[in-house]
Parts: C-alpha cells; sequence; structure tokens
C-alpha cells in the first residue's frame, strides 16, 4: 500500500529473539601497553570527552563500560586544568550514578598470579570505595583478560560482598556458560564465562544477528568494543538494524535468572583451554617481577605492620600513595611486561619509590619502638602472623629470640649452635640459560643452551618444619 513503512527484514520470531541479545559497548583500556603512560592519557582525555557528549545527546547508547576498573576515570580527572575540573567531574557524576557509564570494581585489572592476595583485595576494596565516591560501582568483577584466576578470589570478593564475576582466560573448555565456583572456605560466587571472548571486532548488524542465532533465544552477550576503542554512536545503529537491545553486564545478569543444578568448580582457574593465557609472559622481565615483589613485600610484611604497632603518629599518606603506586603496577600490562621498554620503566620507577618508601618507614618505626623498650639488648621483629623462633648470624655467632609471638618482637639471646636436626641432601640443581629468538608472549627455544649451578645453602631450624 502507498505510503506504509517498508516491512522489516527480520521475521516477528526473530526479532523477538534478538531482543535476548544485549549489546554492551566497553573499552579494554589497559593504562599501559604500546604507549607510555603519558600518551595513553592524552588519548584518554579525547575518549572521556566524546563518551559525555555521546551519551547527553543519543539516549539509545543507553551505557558504556570502563573495563570494569576506576582508573582510567581518575586518570582523566587528574589532567584536567583546575579551573574546569568541578563542572566536568558533575556531568561524569550524573553519567555514572545513572548507570550510563560503568566502572569498577577493580581499581586497575589486576593479574592475579604475579601479585599478593592482599594486594588483590586492596585493589578490589579501593576500587568500590573510590567508584562509590565517584557516584557507583558496577557490582560484578570483570576480569576477562587476566592470564587465570586464583583459586581465593571467591573468598576476597565475597569479603567485600560481591558475588558475580565474568571471565574468559583460563577457562577449562569443560567449563559450562555459567558456574558456581567456590574457595577453600566455602565462599561461593557465580562466573559468567565469556565463550565467545571479551570483544567482537566485528560491530555490524550481520554479527550481532549471528550472535542471536547461536543463542536460541536465550540471553546473550554481545561485546562491542576492544582494546582501547574509542566509542561511537554507530554501535547504536547496527543494533537497531539486527533488531538487537543496547544493555549492559548487569542487566543482562538479570535476564539470565536463576542457576538451576549448576556445577560447582573449585581451584584456581588457569588453563589454556580455548584462550591462551600465554605462560610465558611470567618469564620475560624476571627483573621487574623481582622488583614488584620485593616492593609488595616490604610495604605488606614490614612497613604497614611496624608502623601500625611501633609509630606515634601513623604514615597514612606515605601507606596510601604507596599502595596507589601498588594498584597501579598491578595492572594486567604492567605487571606481566607485555608493554614497550618506557612502560617497564615507569613500573620500575613505581616499585622502587615504593620499596624506599617502606625501607624508610621500618626504620623510623623500629627506631620509636627501640625507645619504647625498657630493657637493653638486641631485638627481633616478628613479620608473621604466627609464634616462632628468630635468628641472626651464622654458626657459633648465630644467636635467636625465642617464641617470638606474631606481629611482635622478642630479645636475642647468646646461643651455641644446637645439635644439628637430622638433615636431607641438598639436590643438585641444573640451570640452563637459553637464548630466547621469540616475542614478548612465546618463547622460542633456539640457540646454544648453556648450563650453570648457582651456590645454595639449606638450612633446617629447629622447631620449624622444612616441608
Amino acid at each position: 500500500m502507498a505510503g506504509d513503512a517498508a516491512p522489516h527484514p527480520l521475521s516477528w520470531g526473530h526479532r523477538a529473539l534478538m531482543r535476548n541479545v544485549h549489546v554492551v559497548a566497553h573499552t579494554h583500556w589497559d593504562r599501559e601497553w604500546y604507549k607510555t603512560f603519558a600518551g595513553f592519557r592524552a588519548d584518554l582525555i579525547e575518549v572521556v570527552d566524546g563518551l559525555m557528549d555521546l551519551l547527553e545527546t543519543n539516549p539509545g547508547y543507553s551505557a558504556f563500560m570502563f573495563d570494569g576498573q576506576v582508573a582510567p576515570i581518575d586518570d582523566y580527572l587528574n589532567a584536567l586544568p583546575p579551573e574546569t575540573r568541578p563542572d566536568v567531574e558533575t556531568r561524569l557524576r550524573k553519567l555514572i550514578t545513572d548507570g550510563r557509564i560503568l566502572i569498577g570494581p577493580w581499581y586497575t585489572l589486576s593479574d592475579q598470579f604475579l601479585v599478593s592476595g592482599e594486594t588483590t583485595l586492596r585493589n578490589l576494596d579501593y576500587g568500590l570505595r573510590r567508584g562509590r565516591e565517584l557516584g557507583a560501582v558496577m557490582p560484578i568483577v570483570y576480569a576477562p583478560d587476566q592470564f587465570g584466576l586464583i583459586p581465593e578470589l571467591p573468598k576476597i570478593m565475597r569479603y567485600l560482598g560481591l558475588d558475580r564475576v565474568a571471565g574468559q582466560r583460563g577457562m577449562q573448555r569443560a567449563l559450562p556458560a555459567r558456574f558456581l565456583w567456590r574457595a577453600s572456605d566455602g565462599s561461593t560466587v557465580e562466573v559468567l564465562n565469556l565463550k565467545d571472548g571479551y570483544f567482537h571486532r566485528n560491530q555490524r548488524a550481520s554479527a550481532i544477528r549471528s550472535a542471536g542465532r547461536r543463542s536460541h533465544g536465550k540471553p546473550t552477550l554481545f561485546l562491542a568494543g576492544s582494546d582501547h576503542s574509542v566509542p561511537t554512536d554507530s554501535i547504536v545503529r547496527e543494533a537497531e538494524k539486527a533488531g538487537a537491545r543496547m544493555s549492559s553486564l548487569p542487566e543482562l545478569w538479570s535476564d539470565l535468572g536463576a542457576l538451576h543444578d549448576p556445577l560447582v568448580y573449585t581451584g584456581e582457574i588457569r588453563s589454556a583451554g580455548d584462550n591462551a593465557i600465554l605462560p610465558n609472559v611470567i618469564s620475560n622481565r624476571v627483573d621487574l617481577r623481582l622488583d614488584i615483589a620485593r616492593a609488595e613485600r616490604n610495604l605488606e610484611r614490614y612497613a604497614e605492620p611496624l608502623a601500625a604497632f611501633s609509630s606515634r603518629v601513623y604514615p597514612s599518606t606515605l601507606i596510601e600513595q604507596s599502595w596507589m603506586n601498588q594498584y597501579l603496577n598491578a595492572a594486567h600490562d604492567s605487571v606481566t611486561a607485555t608493554g614497550i621498554d618506557e612502560v617497564t620503566r615507569q613500573v620500575q620507577v613505581r616499585a622502587k619509590e615504593v620499596y624506599d618508601t617502606s625501607e624508610g618507614i621500618v626504620e623510623h618505626a623500629l627506631k620509636e619502638l627501640g625507645e619504647r623498650l625498657r630493657q637493653r639488648g638486641d631485638y627481633l621483629w616478628n613479620p608473621s602472623n604466627f609464634e616462632r623462633d628468630l635468628w641472626v648470624g651464622r654458626g657459633r655467632d648465630r644467636r635467636v629470640a625465642r617464641r617470638v609471638p606474631p606481629l611482635g618482637w622478642g630479645r636475642v639471646e647468646h646461643l651455641v649452635p644446637a645439635r644439628a636436626v637430622a638433615s636431607r641432601d641438598t639436590p643438585e640443581i641444573h640451570f640452563t640459560d637459553q637464548a630466547d629468538h621469540g616475542d614478548n608472549y612465546t618463547f622460542d627455544p633456539r640457540g646454544r643452551e648453556r648450563a650453570t649451578q648457582l651456590p645454595m645453602i639449606r638450612e633446617r631450624r629447629s622447631g620449624e618444619s622444612f616441608d
């Protein structure tokens, strides 16, 4: 009939099916990768400015997810001129509060196998607190690209009031699209397995329709974004063409409904499965790993507890600055050294700052502790959370502080070495120095092997298990 609108290319049944496709716009924004932090920050200003304009002028663009983290928003705000920041922050807070910009709960997307559990917990905790200050936090732990997930993440999540996680890398092939994941203490969270990956390169209507057909009418996720992608309104038009709807990760989860008779999985999630976890990256830039671990240990085990127990005035600003550097260094592509050398140098500078700051805090805290002790002598601090004997020196000069309480101190006694306990032969260990002709991700063992031996000293102390 003349004047009638052209028929929709999809049948009504197919259109109803396509309404179950949740098109989620997002960017996978690593702080550092192929550019320096400063270079990325310059790009980020343009991205966030454009995103706010897009959201405020196009109601069809329902929401945009910032990779499950908060750090990019702070990076953006900290780059603004002081005179413009209040007005811009007001706009940004409204969009975050209304659920149009989704941030958190991570502060930075942490690669958990390369940092401590304490760093992982604090990273999430700070992301939650800072995200709430900015308006709202996405209540789903988004962890698609880390090289596996640690077994105690459900415990950490439940401690912080979180019960849902979306992941991809590390998932075994046999794991279903949704399942329950349990930690050693029984803490359980629900997992959404992103079997199709954390982004779809082709964001045209044809690709969205294909996702709908594969879902057989069940709610499905179409992630419209990729590494450092810039939001544009074209995805709104493509979603409309496909008959799908712009949505968000929380909205998808609501549509999925309750799990019935779910698989319960226990333990770490770390298998190549359908997505390589690139394990050889762990052996890349070992110097950086050691720098980060050394700084982390000094802050976590020595500086912070000693300052809490011994300092007359707790150095809160220095501690908070040091933890912030740890969160930034824990970011996936930072701690895995998968960026350019300039990025690695930036990470090492932060690690050195954490280490040096912690050393200064320890020195002052021990001095203040010594001034308060009534009995003269030498004392040792026990950084462990259990009672133990602490030794200093070697051979006949060795001395001990016995039964030192956890996170406490004990007086050193002069001691003649005790009768040696039954020992085992130290195995001969050979280390192979092998050239690597691969890239940052893949080890390529070509070239001549060189065997070497490192001197090792093994000591078993009385009252402490060696096993």
